[in-house]
């Protein structure tokens, strides 16, 4: 039995209205954060007043100091630069105003964050919201991947322009056949974006088995999660897509390393399970596309001339930057911002920028570049300390598990650039920063830390933390 955190209903707190607003606004960032209406031409997205009003009215309540805040203020100005900057490139006239305003936006949710989430009963609240959220995004990936019902979702869901969907094109991008199984896309946007984020999901999902459920059934509860997590992670295996199951793999083999043996077994068996329902369908059934994963992975070990455009261009994302800074040395300070024609100033519209690093140097500029780097890494060393610590046993648990979810985005740091490039993949990343900032002060500021309970090993009684009042 796992330590469970007995008490975590705090007496007589009363939590502002916008906390719940906040709620909303993360629902519809992992769910459907497209989803517009367009006043003229431009989309005005329901996702963007909600965090402005979230922060808004946050921005005077306290939240602890941390060493992401002027990281993350540096970062901001640098995009400001850049964005400004952009205005005087050719062919450009507001579009960087309205790209730095939603950009902004997208900035503003590590600090609401750190500032409305204050205990362990409001992550769980929170944590619930992405349950959902992420099931409905799940679930679309499974539905649009196999034949069966994706005709349906198509006519029925993905026609919507309000919604924002990919392309039509991109249902039958391979080879124009409804009746076999294709790359799953959901509401957030197509399969390799989408896996993401249930990526940076099923990590925190997980963390929801630590909370009793005093409002349900604890057992109808505790399925639920674990029914959960199976549906996204077999949703990350329906994108078909390397990078999110590559993240997906390297945080499995962390958790697998980093619990107890009995739990390891639960890991393995649960992945043997899947392995048996797959090959009992038969792995070459036209329900599913690993071939698209074989075939795209033995391009791109085989070193022959047949080598992949895309593999090339992920490469050349680590190499052409610099070329280009020789060439334009203002990109040393600010980049050209998102809002306009992003590289008419830099003489190819075809650069290789299919990463962080990249996107990174012709938007921001290569200090803005490094500073999302920076801040990566300070994530996984910071979050690596606290799971050394072991003193507290949920905060210890909750370590563990944004480990997890950062782990799960790195091959999206090196391999796409979307967390610089699009809004949502920018939102995303910093509602992570921010959980990730507020773990080693969650446990002094929540309001009753009591009765922790190791019902497996009643002894471990004396050994529960002490009791910290606001």
């Amino acid at each position: 039995m796992s330590l469970l955190f007995d008490i975590i209903q705090p007496t007589n707190k009363t939590r502002p209205w916008f906390f719940y607003l906040f709620c909303v606004a993360i629902f519809l960032l992992i769910a459907v954060p497209k989803l517009n209406v367009k006043i003229g031409p431009v989309p005005f997205y329901f996702m963007d007043p909600i965090l402005f009003i979230t922060f808004i009215f946050s921005y005077k309540l306290p939240a602890a100091k941390s060493n992401f805040n002027w990281m993350i203020l540096a970062l901001t100005g640098f995009i400001i630069i850049s964005e400004i900057f952009g205005l005087f490139q050719p062919n450009v006239s507001i579009e960087p105003i309205y790209s730095l305003i939603r950009t902004l936006l997208a900035v503003s949710i590590f600090f609401s964050a750190r500032k409305l989430i204050v205990d362990y009963y409001d992550l769980r609240i929170v944590l619930l919201v992405v349950l959902v959220a992420s099931s409905i995004t799940g679930l679309l990936l499974i539905f649009t991947s196999i034949p069966a019902t994706r005709g349906f979702l198509e006519n029925n869901l993905f026609k919507f322009s309000f919604l924002e969907p990919a392309t039509q094109g991109l249902l039958n991008k391979w080879d124009g056949s409804v009746d076999k199984a294709i790359r799953g896309r959901s509401l957030v946007g197509v399969s390799i974006m989408s896996g993401y984020f249930i990526g940076f999901c099923w990590p925190l999902v997980l963390f929801l088995k630590n909370f009793p459920a005093s409002f349900l059934n604890s057992f109808k509860i505790n399925n639920t999660i674990v029914l959960g997590v199976l549906l996204l992670i077999i949703s990350i295996v329906m994108t078909y897509s390397r990078g999110p199951l590559l993240g997906l793999a390297i945080a499995v083999l962390y958790l697998i390393y980093a619990n107890k043996n009995n739990f390891r077994l639960v890991v393995l068996g649960f992945g043997m399970v899947l392995f048996s329902a797959f090959y009992f369908i038969g792995f070459e059934s036209e329900m599913f596309f690993f071939s698209r994963i074989v075939n795209s992975s033995e391009v791109a070990v085989s070193g022959s001339s047949e080598f992949g455009r895309s593999e090339t261009e992920r490469l050349n994302a680590y190499v052409e930057p610099f070329e280009k800074l020789i060439d334009h040395p203002e990109l040393f300070l600010f980049g050209t911002g998102f809002g306009g024609d992003v590289y008419s100033d830099l003489g190819n519209e075809n650069l290789a920028d299919h990463a962080v690093f990249a996107k990174a140097i012709y938007g921001y500029g290569l200090i803005a570049s490094l500073l999302y780097f920076v801040i990566l890494g300070y994530s996984l060393q910071f979050t690596y300390k606290l799971t050394r610590e072991k003193n507290n046993p949920l905060g210890y648990k909750l370590s563990k598990t944004l480990l997890l979810s950062i782990l799960g985005i790195v091959p999206w740091f090196l391999f796409g650039h979307a967390i610089v490039s699009q809004v949502r993949g920018a939102t995303l990343f910093y509602f992570l920063i921010a959980l990730v900032s507020i773990q080693e002060t969650i446990t002094q500021n929540q309001f009753i830390v009591t009765n922790f309970l190791l019902q497996s090993h009643p002894d471990n009684h004396q050994n529960q933390p002490t009791q910290v009042n606001p």
